[in-house]
């Protein structure tokens, strides 16, 4: 077809053929999803072999290969990445990244057993790229939700109930709308972010079972034309044991080619979990704004210098790096849902923007919350002076007043005392609305922190 290529001896000329007139930034096809595509292949050979579909030998070969690639990928990464060098920027189905694999595994098969091992022939039988790309997206993403971003998010939580634990009696003002509210424990306010990641993360679990019966099986268009029928659910059984995923066969082939709402709802999830990290950043970095002239409630590690001209300066680094990544996360998820959306007719030829930038949030989410627990969370201490003069002075605690003296005498009380610059109970004294004694007990911060009310 047109020119003609030369492969390299390790891939042929449908790769080389992409990287001419694939030339496109630096973006290359995310390793993990290349080795699903081997573990796939391997498991497709077997069963291939097993339904005799192909020669017993050259299924046995294609598995050599698989496997000594695999192996590969760990032992030598570099020699690796360069038998898998395509861009993501390719064709829409991933067919370029689909045949270099075909082709490298046919390759080393034939030179290894010295049999004809045909990369569509035999690599691919019974496969199209159609329904093999987006199933290697779906597992991937599945693997790398479960074994990056779970674990990641269970020791970010796991060092917010530590901070709770180790500061959360103290109690401090609260804030609404930026303005000083009633009081609350640095527990509690520790304990919102929290919940809110304990939330995404049953959301995330619950969210991979979008991606636990992937397209396999419909070949073209869905129809599964050129495969046997048992093909999908022996494959996806095989790669299911071997990865510990509980993979099952999409009753609708025709949906799991031309949609991919499954993955645009997991990213959606991962999104969520995103902006509850952005607002956890902020909030921290604003309580630790200072040290002298801002709020300096919280104090955090001094892991580097935080400026090149400003001496003893500590800024809230990794407050900024967690916003940075979680605001690409929220970028990365306009462009899956653009790809999910421009599919046409039979199939979704989008998949490797979806993927790209799936695998992206996958990647940079988990090492931000893993930084973030490390180098952020597990060091934050507070401030118990400026806890303490903060709580001392906020106007908010006369809320506590009002079931005493009404809301417009309250209001009174707060005027007077913000007007003088005097406190609260100066204040009530003042205008002889109560005792100093019945003053103190309903202003105690440490009644305001539950509902006080029969």
């Amino acid at each position: 077809m047109g020119k003609e290529f030369a492969g390299n001896g390790v891939y042929g000329q449908e790769t080389a053929r992409s990287l001419h007139f694939f030339n496109i930034g630096s973006d290359l096809m995310p390793i993990p999803f290349v080795e699903i595509l081997l573990r796939l292949k391997s498991a497709a050979a077997r069963v291939n072999a097993e339904l005799g579909i192909i020669p017993a030998d050259i299924g046995q070969a294609i598995r050599t290969a698989c496997e000594q690639l695999l192996a590969e990928s760990v032992s030598d990464p570099e020699e690796f990445r360069a038998s898998f060098p395509l861009r993501i920027w390719q064709t829409g189905s991933g067919t370029q990244t689909h045949m270099n694999v075909n082709e490298v595994i046919a390759i080393r098969a034939s030179k290894n057993s010295g049999l004809s091992v045909h990369p569509n022939d035999h690599v691919n039988a019974g496969q199209s790229s159609n329904d093999v790309i987006p199933t290697a997206m779906d597992i991937t993403l599945a693997c790398g939700g479960r074994d990056l971003l779970l674990p990641a998010l269970d020791e970010l939580i796991n060092e917010l109930a530590a901070l709770e634990e180790r500061c959360g009696e103290f109690i401090k003002v609260g804030r609404t709308h930026l303005q000083d509210a009633t009081p609350v424990t640095v527990g509690q306010e520790a304990s919102a972010w929290r919940q809110g990641l304990v939330g995404s993360r049953a959301a995330l679990a619950d969210g991979l079972k979008d991606l636990l019966s992937p397209a396999l099986g419909g070949t073209a268009v869905g129809s599964g034309l050129n495969t046997h029928p048992k093909f999908a659910e022996k494959v996806l059984a095989l790669l299911g044991s071997e990865l510990d995923l509980p993979l099952v066969e999409n009753p609708n082939k025709f949906h799991a080619l031309s949609g991919r709402e499954g993955v645009t709802r997991y990213h959606g999830v991962i999104t969520a979990l995103a902006t509850g990290l952005q607002k956890m950043a902020n909030d921290i970095r604003l309580l630790a704004s200072g040290p002298r002239c801002g709020i300096g409630e919280y104090i955090i590690p001094a892991n580097e210098k935080g400026s090149s001209i400003m001496p003893g300066k500590v800024n809230p680094t990794q407050c900024e790096a967690m916003v940075m990544v979680t605001t690409q996360v929220m970028a990365n998820n306009l462009a899956v849902g653009m790809g999910s959306a421009g599919g046409q007719l039979q199939l979704n030829a989008m998949a490797p923007l979806i993927l790209h930038n799936i695998w992206h949030s996958t990647v940079i989410l988990s090492d931000a919350m893993r930084s973030f627990a490390r180098y952020c969370v597990a060091g934050m201490t507070v401030s118990e002076k400026k806890l303490a003069e903060n709580l001392e002075r906020s106007l908010m605690n006369v809320t506590a007043l009002t079931p005493h003296i009404g809301y417009d005498k309250a209001a009174k009380v707060v005027s007077v005392a913000a007007a003088g610059d005097t406190s609260l109970i100066e204040a009530v004294l003042k205008l002889g609305y109560m005792s100093e004694a019945d003053a103190r007990a309903a202003l105690d911060p440490s009644h305001m922190l539950r509902p006080d009310r029969e």
